[in-house]
């Protein structure tokens, strides 16, 4: 990669910087200026995103309208320039984008100029098949088709490592490449290879997803057969994590894409990274890699020069960007979003219930939180319709949990502590299914067990779990020996005893790496995760108040 040697002279890779690389002779061909716009996680986040989550650095942050007149901006005056994502465009979504299977999001996708995303794993949260057909078009499986079909997306997905189990052919098309100033350039596209294991099971049936390295290094090799393809970027739905700095920063960069990068082929010139919801702009084994938040709040702009000579990358420059709302929105992108917004309005003002003080994703020092402790009490109030003699317990995954309840409401659009229905689906917008099981004590305490051991996250998980169940941990004990102490209705689990376990479609098979769920027997659903909590805010004769976070206790 010819880029590299005089990039390796940087410090870092330049952030708003400038760098001298000599005068070009007036016979040597022009560099060709590309300019490439990124971003990435969006997850249907159409109006700006709540509390947390919509502030970047201190600053208010995101929403579509303004995603896009940023975008516009950047562009102004660049003769070449492509906006790409690096997956999870869609999927546990707010209401307004959910509620229409996500359609609205890619519309806005390609209204915003996106041309190229890479699939990430939240792309097959509804299976390959209406996957397919969000990029195709055509009727859902479910529900009436509208008077107009959706017509499909401009956008074109990517992914280099997903394929049909049977066949072996891939889903999508492994890379595309675009020209300019006569320069080829590749994008290739891929998620993460544990996709299989952090979306319900249904979801991934038939496809298999190899090792993120080896599938862009086949890519590489196959497109430098090629003598023109001599330029890549990735488009990667993986990311680790930072701590702290602002939106440009590389501090304490940890997690696996450090040895993905590592492994890449030396001709990969730019990794854009997704998954994690970090910001950075990092150099991992010699090439520039970054990432851009979550939910529209940030975006890259990069500045790169390609070298009609060698037809590879001379230089590359990332700048993380904050989507302030201090800018005129976008009036195309207004006149989308208020077109959904109506048509989902009348459902998501629906009043569901009150609560006294927000109630939080934020856990405590064992991993327990608020909205964990609301959600599995939910959903064991839901299955104690069913008639069973055998103990209860209701477990719910963290990551299932999307934005906190607001006491005060998003945009004040309602008296205080008042929920909306919409506010409700922000929380559990993936409306899995509601399993009940009978699971062995045996099978229940390895459950539990995995929180501590857990592949498919690289770190401790800890279930979220229902009122009635008390458990006590030290997590610097030997695998297999973590949990100390678990109970039921104040009784040790025994491991020869059978328990009803209500949870999600997700955990039951096996989601998060929670194998020892996938035992049960005697399976029933209770509608969705969604309509329990629904229904037990519902219920509630006041506002709820948050119970002290001690079902979860440390040794």
């Amino acid at each position: 990669m010819n880029f590299r040697s005089v990039l390796a002279g940087l410090c870092a890779v330049a952030v708003g910087g400038f760098a001298n690389f000599g005068t070009a002779r007036a016979d040597t061909p022009k560099p060709v200026p590309l300019q490439i716009l990124a971003i990435n996680d969006f997850h249907g986040h159409l109006e700006p995103p709540n509390g947390a989550s919509g502030r970047v650095d201190g600053v208010l942050a995101g929403g579509a309208e303004y995603l896009a007149a940023h975008l516009d901006r950047a562009r102004h005056g660049q003769k070449h320039t492509i906006t790409v994502s690096a997956g999870d465009d869609i999927g546990g979504s707010p209401l307004i984008s959910g509620l229409f299977h996500d359609e609205p999001t890619l519309e806005a996708f390609d209204l915003m100029k996106v041309e190229i995303s890479a699939v990430g794993n939240h792309e097959f949260d509804q299976g390959p098949v209406e996957l397919l057909r969000l990029a195709h078009g055509g009727c859902p499986a479910t529900g009436a088709c509208p008077k107009k079909p959706w017509k499909g997306i401009k956008m074109t997905y990517l992914g280099a490592n997903v394929r049909d189990t049977t066949t072996g052919k891939p889903l999508f098309p492994p890379s595309t490449i675009r020209t300019y100033g006569g320069v080829a350039v590749a994008f290739i596209g891929l998620t993460l290879k544990e996709t299989p294991s952090i979306v319900i099971k249904k979801g991934t049936a038939g496809l298999t997803f190899s090792a993120e390295a080896d599938a862009i290094n086949q890519e590489v090799a196959r497109l430098k057969a090629n003598p023109g393809v001599h330029a890549f970027v990735v488009l990667l739905h993986q990311g680790d994590t930072v701590r702290g700095g602002d939106v440009n920063s590389c501090n304490g960069l940890s997690g696996p894409l450090a040895g993905i990068v590592a492994r890449l082929d030396k001709d990969v010139d730019l990794v854009l990274s997704a998954h994690s919801h970090q910001n950075y702009v990092c150099q991992i084994a010699g090439k520039p890699v970054s990432q851009s938040g979550s939910f529209g709040a940030v975006f890259a702009d990069i500045r790169t020069t390609l070298d009609p000579g060698t037809r590879d990358f001379s230089s590359i420059v990332i700048t993380n960007n904050i989507v302030t709302r201090d800018i005129n929105p976008s009036s195309k992108m207004t006149k989308l979003v208020d077109k959904w917004r109506q048509q989902s309005a009348l459902l998501g003002r629906d009043f569901v219930g009150r609560i006294a003080i927000d109630v939080t994703r934020t856990p405590n020092a064992v991993g327990e939180s608020a909205l964990g402790d609301l959600v599995a009490d939910a959903q064991l109030a839901a299955a104690k319709t069913a008639v069973s003699d055998l103990p209860r317990l209701a477990i719910t995954n963290p990551g299932g949990l999307r934005t906190d309840l607001s006491f005060v409401g998003a945009r004040a659009a309602r008296p205080v502590g008042e929920l909306t229905y919409g506010e409700v689906f922000a929380t559990q917008p993936f409306q899995n299914p509601l399993v009940t099981v009978t699971i062995t004590g045996v099978d229940l305490k390895a459950a539990f067990e995995q929180q501590f051991d857990n592949p498919a996250t690289g770190k401790a998980r800890i279930l979220q779990v229902s009122g009635n169940v008390k458990e006590r941990v030290d997590p610097k004990q030997a695998v297999g020996a973590r949990v100390l102490s678990l109970t039921v209705d104040n009784q040790e689990v025994v491991a020869a005893s059978r328990y009803r376990v209500t949870m999600n479609g997700f955990l039951e098979g096996g989601g998060d790496a929670f194998t020892a769920l996938t035992k049960g027997t005697d399976r029933a659903e209770q509608g969705t995760d969604l309509g329990a909590l629904v229904d037990y805010l519902r219920g509630l004769t006041g506002a709820y108040n948050p119970p002290p976070l001690n079902r979860v206790t440390v040794a």
